[in-house]
């Protein structure tokens, strides 16, 4: 598990804060934990062989199988880095693991210091995508005090964001 998290981290801190992508590909919201659900929309979608997607953040809580979601999407942009994107949601945060269920899930299904490493590779994921350089995709919004798109790209993102 340790290799696949420092694998997908390595790849995605690679990443600018803010993406340029294009058509075509598919937007998909928060999966929240729903790992069959993820398996069904895949299915139906089709493999990142064959197609982009653009996952949008929160991957985790709520859901009994947010473990399973993270190292699906973790194995995913392994193996098709180009194919597979995924933002930071408000739930790839510590404070809001905490709150909610994934790092007692993380717990208890592995330890501590694989909790760590999979909110070190939050961390590092991009804030937002530009798509086809006209539809701008952000997880929740952006602050108003971002008043250029360039200002998104000066942010340091490899840190937990302040409440």
């Amino acid at each position: 598990m340790a290799k696949l998290i420092n694998m997908a981290h390595e790849i995605i801190k690679k990443e600018p804060t803010l993406l340029q992508l294009a058509e075509p590909i598919w937007l998909v919201g928060d999966i929240h934990g729903q790992f069959y659900d993820l398996l069904h929309l895949l299915e139906k979608a089709g493999k990142p062989t064959k197609i982009n997607y653009l996952f949008m953040g929160d991957y985790v809580d709520r859901g009994v199988f947010s473990v399973e979601v993270v190292i699906l999407l973790f194995a995913l942009k392994v193996n098709f880095p180009e194919s597979l994107v995924m933002l930071r949601g408000n739930h790839e945060w510590r404070n809001m693991t905490q709150h909610f269920t994934f790092r007692e899930e993380t717990l208890s299904k592995f330890d501590e210091d694989i909790y760590k490493m999979i909110m070190d590779t939050f961390d590092a994921l991009p804030l937002a995508a530009i798509v086809n350089k006209k539809y701008l995709a952000v997880h929740g919004g952006i602050s108003p005090d971002l008043k250029k798109i360039e200002n998104l790209e000066k942010l340091d993102r490899f840190k937990e964001p302040p409440t």
